[in-house]
């Protein structure tokens, strides 16, 4: 995709709900004031409706893998979800170590790791690619891992639901990949628009009913610029008590923006993302564990 054809997400409480379109070619969070009040930008290729959102599908630049990868019992499948920090908005230049045992998953094929991810909207450094890595290296190379991406940078809890179109992308996937894990990390948007913790709960408890027998971990993340963390949200998401605290990664682990990851940080918070990965597959049940 061209670059020019990258749009930018703006959010701004005292103008509208949804967000409104420009364009622009950066892929990081800034965050300023104007006239209006607080603005929130984020890269990201959304539209004015919520009901379009451009993810990376240029399958000719990766590597397609044997499908019969997702039907062996030694796979781990993962599904992501959330916004920026869930995408591939981070600092790039990652290089997969282990692409014969890291795979990912888009459109009903599966491909070598490689970033950004496919179905990622973002075109940055990712989460998941050394997620995997690290993961195939604790298990000794005995397990194939697979991803694959459905976050939406910038998008609040609420644009995340079941009902809505990014919920229904979610979903969809999930259908396709049925023993899948859920990894959710989100709340920096939340964070900004002061949802409240009720609302938060309620709707964060609306998207894991959509996984089957609780495979849903929750990453904490509400750190932002100059929210530095909302402990109302961050305490929901800690209620999960299965995922890592990404808030404790402070501005030396961000990019310039202080929101999304630098590569050092991508490193950290995927080592805190592979410990909770791990605890959580020693403790599954056998439903769990499909």
């Amino acid at each position: 995709m061209d670059s020019d054809a990258n749009e930018v997400l703006i959010f701004d409480d005292s103008v509208s709900d949804r967000p409104l379109r420009i364009r622009n070619n950066k892929r990081f969070l800034i965050l300023g004031v104007c006239c209006f009040g607080i603005v929130f930008v984020i890269g990201a290729a959304v539209s004015r409706t919520q009901d379009v959102f451009v993810r990376n599908a240029d399958v000719d630049n990766y590597k397609r893998a044997d499908s019969d990868i997702l039907n062996k019992s030694d796979t781990l499948v993962f599904v992501t979800y959330g916004q920026s920090n869930a995408d591939c908005c981070g600092q790039p230049g990652y290089t997969v170590k282990y692409p014969s045992h890291v795979f990912q998953y888009f459109n009903g094929d599966v491909y070598a790791m490689k970033e950004p991810m496919l179905g990622a909207v973002c075109r940055g450094g990712c989460l998941w690619s050394r997620v995997g890595d690290m993961l195939a290296s604790h298990f000794a190379f005995t397990r194939s891992i697979v991803f694959s991406s459905a976050a939406v940078p910038g998008f609040p809890i609420r644009w995340l639901l079941p009902s809505t179109a990014a919920g229904q992308y979610f979903t969809e996937t999930l259908s396709q990949l049925p023993t899948a894990i859920v990894l959710f990390q989100q709340g920096e948007t939340d964070a900004l628009y002061h949802t409240s913790p009720g609302e938060y709960s309620a709707m964060l408890t609306n998207v894991s009913k959509s996984v089957s027998y609780g495979r849903f971990l929750v990453g904490v993340g509400t750190r932002c610029n100059f929210i530095h963390t909302a402990p109302d949200i961050a305490n929901v998401q800690r209620q999960f008590s299965n995922g890592p605290d990404l808030d404790m990664l402070g501005n030396a682990f961000r990019a310039p923006d202080m929101c999304h990851f630098s590569y050092s940080g991508l490193d950290k918070a995927a080592a805190l993302w592979t410990s909770a990965i791990v605890k959580y597959l020693k403790n599954v049940t056998p439903k769990q564990s499909l």
